[in-house]
């Protein structure tokens, strides 16, 4: 690769670079996690290439835009960007969640498409699409899928979905010098647990947002035999949840 001049000369290009090879060094050394992402894609991948007549427009979507998410996920956590990788996993599942919700609840599209009409719109539509709302529907259809999104949905929250401790402090150190506290901020992580955590959960919760989506594609997931990648990743996945 050819790269452009003035490449990596400043502090900027020079950080993603730097994130571009730790992506290549991620690649190499845990590829045993990578097969896993790579699962996960090749089922997303599967799907989305085979819904374009289903009934309901919003999930197609929304299916989509979850993909996409998890693909970003797979990006910043192979990169080293550890805390930054989990508000990406929460969008993730938050699409999944929230097309099983319309499709279960077909007249809250109203209210998803005329969120920004008005101030009185806007606030029907949060109060539709609260996460206490969508995991009800959730919880309706699949107790056992309910209670594995749910601790999932958590840790995304839990490790950068908000600027909670956890997603702080594994990525800073404190060291104690005489009467002079340090403190080292690390923005890329190289090989460290927190790079492995990052990994198996962006997997984890690509095979948790897949199988949200089957519950509405149930059909088209026999018709393209992904059952058994689906079963195989829950047997490597779940157990590690």
């Amino acid at each position: 690769m050819q790269l452009p001049p003035g490449w990596a000369e400043d502090h900027l290009s020079e950080f993603i670079q730097d994130s571009f090879k730790n992506t290549f060094a991620s690649f190499v050394q845990k590829k045993q996690e990578f097969n896993l992402l790579l699962k996960v894609h090749s089922v997303f991948r599967g799907i989305c290439g085979n819904i374009d007549d289903f009934r309901d427009p919003f999930a197609p979507n929304f299916l989509h835009r979850s993909h996409s998410s998890f693909i970003a996920s797979c990006r910043l956590s192979m990169s080293g960007q550890v805390a930054e990788t989990f508000p990406i996993l929460r969008s993730c599942l938050e699409y999944a969640l929230y097309s099983l919700h319309i499709n279960e609840n077909p007249t809250l599209s109203k209210d998803w498409v005329r969120r920004h009409k008005n101030e009185e719109s806007h606030k029907k539509s949060r109060q539709s699409f609260s996460h206490r709302n969508v995991m009800k529907t959730l919880l309706a259809r699949d107790i056992t899928l309910h209670n594995n999104i749910s601790r999932l949905y958590q840790r995304t929250i839990d490790y950068g979905g908000h600027p909670n401790e956890r997603a702080a402090s594994s990525s800073y150190e404190w060291r104690q010098e005489g009467d002079t506290r340090f403190v080292r901020n690390q923005l890329l992580h190289s090989d460290s647990a927190a790079l492995d955590h990052a990994l198996i959960t962006s997997a984890q919760i690509g095979l948790g947002s897949l199988l949200v989506f089957e519950l509405i594609f149930n059909e088209r997931f026999d018709i393209l035999d992904l059952r058994e990648t689906i079963e195989s990743l829950k047997g490597a996945l779940w157990k590690n949840r």
